[in-house]
């Protein structure tokens, strides 16, 4: 997953959300794992919902990426 994530993004100045069910050394090294392979302007982290972590189980990742331009608005 980490690979094809890299290969569609990698040239590219992106934005990425983290989303995690009780954040764990597994998942702070998949975390670094992609930030030294792709340009982040901005990391968001954050905790799934409750009932999201009951239905994802504890440890569960979600990583979503958005070009950092279709973000920017005129005022920034």
């Amino acid at each position: 997953l980490i690979k094809v994530t890299v290969g569609k993004v990698r040239h590219t100045q992106i934005t990425a959300i983290i989303m995690h069910s009780g954040y764990s050394e597994e998942v702070a090294q998949i975390v670094t794992r992609i930030s030294d392979q792709l340009s982040f302007t901005k990391v968001w982290l954050g905790q799934f919902s409750p009932i999201m972590a009951y239905i994802a189980g504890p440890g569960a990742l979600g990583i979503a990426f958005c070009p950092t331009h279709l973000l920017q608005t005129e005022h920034e």
